[in-house]
């Protein structure tokens, strides 16, 4: 009677253990095809996104290329104008000599 409580035991248990088996291989596909159907769905939008932060990046080296060029210009035309100015002292300087004479036979 023992043997066949225990053969009885054997059997259920084998039974268990291969039912759990079975369960998780069922879970297992369950979670591969979860997976891979996620998978297909964000794969794009990534790739979306990288592509995006890509160009981003491109655009931000464009950027700072076109800044260093203002500045170089803005330091141009800040010695530009540093010309200009003394230029112009220059001038008013002749002028003011060219009009000496003019005020002085003037004031005779």
């Amino acid at each position: 009677m023992t043997d066949n409580l225990l053969a009885i035991l054997l059997a259920f248990w084998v039974l268990l253990v291969i039912a759990a088996l079975i369960f998780l291989a069922v879970t297992g596909i369950r979670l591969w095809r979860t997976v891979k159907r996620t998978k297909g769905l964000v794969e794009a939008p990534i790739a979306e996104l990288s592509a995006s932060a890509h160009e981003a990046h491109d655009r931000i080296t464009v950027l700072e290329e076109k800044q260093r060029d203002m500045a170089v210009a803005g330091e141009e035309l800040s010695a530009q104008i540093a010309g200009a100015a003394t230029l112009g002292k220059h001038a008013g300087d002749i002028a003011k000599t060219l009009r000496f004479p003019v005020r002085f036979l003037a004031g005779l």
